[in-house]
């Protein structure tokens, strides 16, 4: 599908599926009843978008670790002029998952199907709300992540903090208002890359670097630092670290030293 116009819902159909969805929607979707999801979604409250057409390309649902690599640069590219408010929208990728990406949902519950995971992937929540909805999550790690400043492969930071648990790293890594700043969260790639020798390119490892920053931050205008200066600020931090020169307990230097021994 080229071209084509991408769907969105109004507010009130999203709060009432969701308030209907255990007692008669989740049914659907369990039984893999794509004609009863398609004619709930054929409704005069899910309507085109006359401000965004797209180019359809699948989702990958599971394989090695790259499929989340791989479905973060396929929904940014496939979405690219996204502004952040329509890419904050969550009646914009509810409907977009249960049109378009269908498929997706029902290859999805042959893995796991429980009412609970079906809402994660279909809403964004309360907590981290953007990295929750598989769309929306998949959009805002590829936003995050790309580096236009890096011609030869603007993903190279991506394919760098997709090596394992993608979605853990990238929970930890923009849990904090401050990685708002695009800038800020390439900075911390960068700077956890270069500092591999010692550290563990792992879950652990950003969330020690996020508490740190946030910890800055009140000393700190954040902001006001350079890309450059958060990655130099993220490599000493490692480095003292490494050194013994900066105060952490024994189970976070276990979690995140390849090696405990200096």
């Amino acid at each position: 599908m080229n071209n084509v116009r991408a769907k969105i819902c109004t507010p009130q159909f999203l709060q009432t599926f969701k308030e209907k969805f255990d007692s008669e929607y989740y049914q659907m979707y369990k039984s893999r009843d794509r004609q009863a999801v398609e004619e709930l979604f054929d409704s005069p409250a899910v309507f085109e978008s006359n401000r965004i057409s797209f180019n359809y390309s699948p989702l990958v649902v599971r394989g090695n670790e790259s499929f989340g690599i791989r479905n973060a640069k396929n929904i940014y590219t496939t979405f690219p002029n996204l502004t952040l408010t329509q890419a904050s929208t969550e009646e914009f990728w509810f409907t977009m998952l249960n049109t378009f990406y269908l498929d997706y949902i029902f290859e999805s519950l042959e893995i796991r199907d429980t009412p609970e995971y079906l809402k994660n992937m279909m809403f964004m929540g309360t907590t981290r709300a953007f990295f929750s909805q598989h769309l929306s999550r998949a959009w805002w790690i590829g936003y995050r992540t790309y580096d236009e400043e890096h011609i030869s492969n603007p993903w190279w930071l991506l394919d760098f903090l997709g090596k394992g648990d993608l979605h853990g790293k990238a929970f930890s890594l923009f849990a904090s208002t401050f990685t708002n700043n695009k800038k800020i969260g390439l900075g911390i790639i960068e700077g956890i890359m270069l500092s591999q020798r010692h550290f563990r390119n792992v879950q652990y490892t950003y969330a020690f670097v996020n508490k740190y920053f946030n910890a800055l931050g009140g000393v700190k205008i954040l902001d006001i630092l350079t890309r450059e200066q958060v990655r130099d600020i993220t490599v000493k931090l490692l480095d003292d670290v490494w050194k013994g020169q900066y105060p952490i307990n024994n189970k976070d230097r276990e979690h995140i030293l390849k090696s405990v021994a200096r």
